[in-house]
This record gives structure tokens, C-alpha cells and sequence, in this order.
């Protein structure tokens, strides 16, 4: 598809909105000023990430970058968090494959588990236990929470 060079762009394209270009320079600052770290947080990725030409997620995975300059720049902030993301899910995928448990899909952040009814109770916990690792973010070891919900289909899922 066609490169999507602003964020008015894209609001146009993908979400089929038109901002006029001051109200979403207006809506940006205020972003900005309410998060002052994330804009620095994105200059020191871009500026690491040119100097070494490769990013390394938190897990410590490192992704050699032979992209030109404009690319690195959104890759510099979004891969290490994509990256980040999709290797807390395998690692969670590889401890319920070692578990037994009936691994069927992922769709985005959700993995689905096949399971007879009465077996529920023990692939929740399953899933739970599979699901307990931490990410280490700036010497920190965060715990990300896993909502378990179960049904018949996608449209009667609910909570235990």
C-alpha cells in the first residue's frame, strides 16, 4: 500500500477521519505535554538505534536494521515493543504446548485453548501458570495480568 507519511494521513485513510491539520497539531501537543517522556523516549531509541544500526527488544532479542534513516526512526520505537510483546506470548505458548494444553490460535493479544467443559477449571489455571513470567523493563520485572474467559464461541465468551 501506499506510505502513510503523517498521522492525518493515516486517520484519513484507516479511520476514515479528517482532521483539519491545527486541531491535530493541537490534539499532538497536548499529548506531548501530558507524556514529556515519550517523545525523549523516542529520540534516545532513534538516536541508539542509528548509531548501532539494531534495536534489542526486552527479552534481549536484537534486530539488525538495514533500513534507510525515515524508517529506522518508527522501527526504533516500535519493534522493541512489538518484539517485546509476540516473545511474552511464545514463551507463554511454548510452557501450555509443554503442558499439554490444547493450543488452537492467537488473534492479536488473545490465545485460544480447545478444552473439553469439564476441563476448564484445570486449563484456566493451566493457562494462568503458562502466563506468570515477567518482562524486565528498566530493572524492573513487570507482571502482565491474563484475563482467562471461557464459551462455546468468540460471542459467548465470559469471565469464570
Amino acid at each position: 500500500g501506499a506510505e502513510l507519511n503523517t498521522i492525518q494521513e493515516q486517520l484519513l485513510v484507516e479511520g476514515r477521519m479528517l482532521i483539519p491539520m491545527p486541531e491535530l497539531q493541537t490534539i499532538m501537543a497536548g499529548y506531548r505535554a501530558f507524556i514529556p517522556e515519550v517523545p525523549r523516549w523516542r529520540d534516545r531509541s532513534f538516536a541508539a538505534a542509528m548509531a548501532t544500526k539494531q534495536i534489542t527488544n526486552r527479552f534481549g532479542r536484537v534486530r539488525r536494521l538495514l533500513e534507510p534513516a525515515d524508517k529506522i526512526r518508527g522501527i526504533s520505537f516500535n519493534d522493541p515493543i512489538q518484539s517485546t510483546g509476540a516473545d511474552f506470548i511464545n514463551i507463554g505458548f511454548i510452557k501450555l504446548d509443554k503442558g499439554g494444553a490444547g493450543l488452537v490460535n492467537q488473534v492479536h493479544d488473545n490465545v485460544v485453548v480447545l478444552c473439553r467443559y469439564g476441563d476448564k477449571e484445570s486449563v484456566r489455571q493451566q493457562i494462568l501458570e503458562a502466563f506468570s513470567h515477567t518482562i524486565p523493563i528498566d530493572g524492573r520485572d513487570v507482571r502482565v495480568t491474563m484475563e482467562v474467559r471461557w464459551g462455546e464461541s468468540w460471542g459467548e465468551l465470559q469471565s469464570f
